[in-house]
C-alpha cells in the first residue's frame, strides 16, 4: 500500500487511530510512533490529525507581544544554525524551601510526574537533554534551528539591532505539551529580547587614576583615597581577624580574571598589601581560579583585571587568611542571566560551595527576561537555604539603575539585587570626611519580585517619610534594595603597574563580604552558625546600622544604612 493510500485509510479512521496513539504516548511508549515514521507513513503528515503537535496537545506558553524599539524582524534564522535552550521546570516544594532552610535538592526536584512528561516530551524528538543542575530542575539542549521549530511549534526570526547592526535568533510564539504548561517556568532564549544584544553587566566605575608607582601608608589621607586601612578604622573591623573560610568572587563578561595569568592578580596584591597592610606577612596567597562555561579560556589579550583586582585586593586586605574562589563564567548565551543561572547550579552542585559570595555584576530589571530572572533568584534562595551569604552590588546609576543616564521615565532597579535573597549593598561616600550616601548609589524596589515579610517594617518607615514624593516612579509593593550600605567612594586600588581611585557599588560588595566572613569567624569560633541568607538577621538588628540622612544627590535608597558588622560580634 502506497504513503498516499495510507494517508487516506488514516485519516477515514481519523477518531480511532489517534486515541489509540495517544494511549502509547500516555503510558509511556512515544518510540512506538516517532516523528520520522509518521513522515513516512504520509509524507504530508502536517496537515492530518495524527501529526505530532495535535497528539502532543501543543498549547502556546509564551509569546512577544510587540518587538521593542531599535529592533526590526529581517527574515526567517537559517534552519541548520544550532541554537541553545535553557529549560527550567517547576520545583516540588518552592514554599517549603522559603519555610525550610534544609534538604535543597529534594525541595528543588521536579515532582516525578513533571519529569516523566518532560522527558517523554523530548524522547518523542530524539533529543537528549543535559541536566545543569545537581536537583533535575534545569537543562540545556543545543539543536538546530529546524529542530527547534518542530519541538515547539513555532518558527525562529533574526531580529536586528538597528543601532549595533548585531542579530538575535528569537521567535514571537512558542508552544509547549499542555502536560507541561503549567511546570516549564524557563525555555529561553525564545520571546524574551533585551534593550539591547549584549546587555552590559559592569559595575565599578573608574574615576581617576595615580601614576606613581610608590604610595604608602600615610601619604594620603582616608578623605584623599580609602584603603583598607582606612575601612578597618571606619567600620571597626580588627586588624587580626584570623579564618580560613572560602570567599566566591563571581567574574562574569570575560572581564576581571579571565584570559589573563594569575600573576597579574596576584603582584598586584603583593604590592598593595605590602603598602597598606604592612602590619602582616602575606606569605602565600591562596587564590583559586575556578571555570564555568569556559570561563577561563577567554581572548589571552584581554587585559581587563581591574575588577578582580579591586575585588582580591578589599577581601584578602581585610580578612589576609581567607581563601579565595574566583568562579569565572564565560558568555556562552545569548541570554547572560542564563549564565548566571549556570554559575549558581554550578556552586549547588558542589558539597562546600564558599560560605559566602560576592557579585558585582548586574542589569537593569527593565531589560531583562521574566522566566529568567525568576530562576536565578530561585537558585540563590537554594544556595540561602544552604547557609551561603550572596552579597549582590546594588548598581552605580541612581535610581536610573546600573547605568549612567541623568532621564528616566520610571526610577530602575538592578537585577540580581532586586531578589530579596541576595544581600544587596549599596555604597557611601567617606572622602567629605562624613559617610553620607553615594551620589551613583542605586535602591529602590523590584517590579518583578514581591516584598518579603521581613522588608514590611522597614517599608512603613520608608513610606511615612517620603508620602507622596516620587508617587507613581516606583513600585512600591516590590522587593527592596540595598539591604546595607558601606564605603564605595575613592577606593584606592593597585592595577597592573598603577594606582587607581575607584568608585562603584562594586567595591562596597567585596568589602562586605570581607566583613561577613570575619562575623562568621567570630560566631562559629563561639559554636554559632554563619549568618547564610543574613537580610532577615539585618533587618532585625538596626541598632548594628549607622543611619545615614544626607546624601550628594536625590537618591531612592529603600534603606541607606552604613553597616557596623563587629557589632553584631561584640554579643
Amino acid at each position: 500500500m502506497s504513503a498516499e493510500t495510507n494517508c487516506i485509510l488514516l485519516q477515514k479512521t481519523e477518531k480511532r487511530f489517534e486515541y489509540e496513539i495517544a494511549q502509547f504516548y500516555l503510558i509511556g511508549w512515544p518510540e512506538l510512533f516517532p516523528d520520522h515514521v509518521i513522515g513516512e507513513l504520509c509524507p504530508a503528515h502536517g496537515q492530518t490529525a495524527f501529526s505530532l503537535a495535535r497528539l502532543e496537545q501543543l498549547v502556546v506558553h509564551r509569546q512577544l507581544d510587540t518587538i521593542p524599539d531599535g529592533y526590526i524582524q529581517v527574515g526567517r534564522a537559517n534552519p541548520e544554525q544550532t541554537i541553545k535552550l535553557s529549560i527550567g521546570l517547576a520545583s516540588n516544594n518552592n514554599t517549603g524551601l522559603t519555610k525550610r532552610l534544609y534538604e535543597v535538592d529534594e525541595h528543588l526536584r521536579p515532582n516525578v510526574n513533571t519529569t516523566r512528561a518532560f522527558n517523554q516530551w523530548m524522547s518523542r524528538h530524539g533529543i537528549e537533554p543535559n541536566a545543569t543542575s545537581s536537583s533535575g530542575n534545569h537543562f540545556s539542549i543545543e539543536l538546530t534551528v529546524s529542530k527547534a521549530e518542530k519541538l515547539l511549534n513555532t518558527t525562529f526570526h533574526y531580529f536586528n539591532h538597528e543601532a549595533s547592526n548585531e542579530s538575535l535568533i528569537r521567535t514571537k510564539e512558542y508552544s509547549v505539551p499542555s502536560s507541561l504548561q503549567e511546570d516549564i517556568l524557563l525555555l529561553q532564549p525564545t520571546t524574551h529580547i533585551p534593550p539591547e544584544p549584549h546587555p552590559r553587566r559592569r559595575r565599578d566605575r573608574p574615576r581617576a587614576s595615580a601614576s606613581n608607582t610608590t604610595i604608602r601608608r600615610r601619604q594620603l589621607t582616608c578623605e584623599q583615597a580609602f584603603e583598607v586601612s582606612c575601612v578597618q578604622g571606619q567600620y571597626g573591623i580588627p586588624a587580626d581577624v584570623q579564618t580560613t573560610d572560602q570567599v566566591g568572587i563571581l567574574s562574569f563578561n570575560n572581564q576581571a580574571v579571565q584570559g589573563v595569568s594569575l600573576a597579574k592578580i596576584i603582584w598586584p596584591l603583593k604590592i598593595y598589601m605590602s603598602q597598606f597592610r604592612d602590619d602582616i606577612s602575606l606569605g602565600s596567597v591562596d587564590v583559586e581560579i575556578i571555570s564555568i562555561d569556559g570561563g577561563n579560556n577567554q581572548d589571552p589579550q584581554q587585559k581587563d583585571t581591574n575588577e578582580a583586582n579591586l575585588d582580591i585586593q578589599m577581601v584578602l586586605g581585610l580578612v589576609p587568611t581567607t581563601k579565595v574562589k574566583v568562579i569565572a563564567t564565560g558568555s556562552t548565551h545569548s541570554d547572560p542571566l542564563l549564565d548566571d543561572l549556570d554559575t549558581f547550579n554550578y556552586l549547588l552542585s558542589r558539597s562546600d560551595p564558599p560560605p559566602v559570595l560576592t557579585m558585582s555584576y548586574g542589569i537593569d530589571e527593565s531589560g531583562i527576561s521574566l522566566d529568567s530572572a525568576k530562576a536565578v533568584c530561585e537558585a540563590i534562595k537554594a544556595l540561602g537555604a544552604r547557609g551561603v551569604t550572596v552579597i549582590t552590588a546594588s548598581g552605580d546609576g541612581g535610581v536610573a539603575g546600573g547605568g549612567q543616564s541623568n532621564s528616566c521615565t520610571t526610577f530602575q532597579i538592578t537585577f540580581p539585587s532586586s531578589c530579596p535573597w541576595t544581600l544587596s549593598v549599596g555604597a557611601t561616600n567617606i572622602t567629605t570626611g562624613t559617610e553620607i550616601g553615594a551620589d551613583f548609589s542605586t535602591g529602590g524596589f523590584s517590579r518583578i519580585f514581591a516584598m518579603e515579610d521581613f522588608q514590611v517594617n522597614t517599608f512603613i518607615n520608608f513610606q511615612q517619610q517620603m508620602g507622596n514624593t516620587y508617587a507613581g516612579l516606583y513600585n512600591g509593593g516590590g522587593s527592596m534594595a540595598p539591604v546595607l550600605s558601606m564605603v564605595g567612594a575613592g577606593l584606592l586600588v593597585r592595577d597592573q603597574n598603577i594606582f587607581t581611585l575607584e568608585d562603584g557599588t562594586s567595591a562596597s560588595a567585596p568589602i562586605t563580604a570581607a566583613a561577613i566572613t570575619g562575623l562568621n569567624q567570630i560566631r562559629t569560633s563561639r559554636g554559632e552558625s554563619r549568618l547564610g541568607f543574613a537580610s532577615p538577621f539585618m533587618y532585625m538588628n538596626p541598632d548594628v546600622f549607622n543611619d545615614i540622612t544626607q546624601a550628594q544627590a536625590q537618591i531612592l535608597d529603600a534603606i541607606l544604612m552604613a553597616f557596623r558588622p563587629y557589632q553584631l560580634g561584640t554579643r
